[in-house]
């Protein structure tokens, strides 16, 4: 439900800056980069800043669920 809400929270802000969606095959690409994202862009918008940096929480949350059946 996190992934959810939170890609509702992506849509918005795409439709406010008036930007296009990605495939989502690039999105998963990218994913691996967002830490080193959020360090690359330290002057991002707040809003940016907080989105990348609940995405990085919501996934490693995931990992760590998904290595316990591992």
């Amino acid at each position: 439900m996190k992934h959810i809400r939170l890609g509702e929270e992506f849509h918005q802000m795409l439709d406010d800056l008036q930007e296009e969606e990605k495939d989502p095959s690039s999105i998963a690409k990218a994913i691996k980069s967002v830490s080193q994202y959020i360090n690359q862009y330290q002057n991002a918008s707040r809003e940016s800043m907080q989105l990348a940096q609940k995405l990085v929480k919501i996934e490693q949350e995931f990992m760590d669920r998904l290595l316990m059946y591992l």
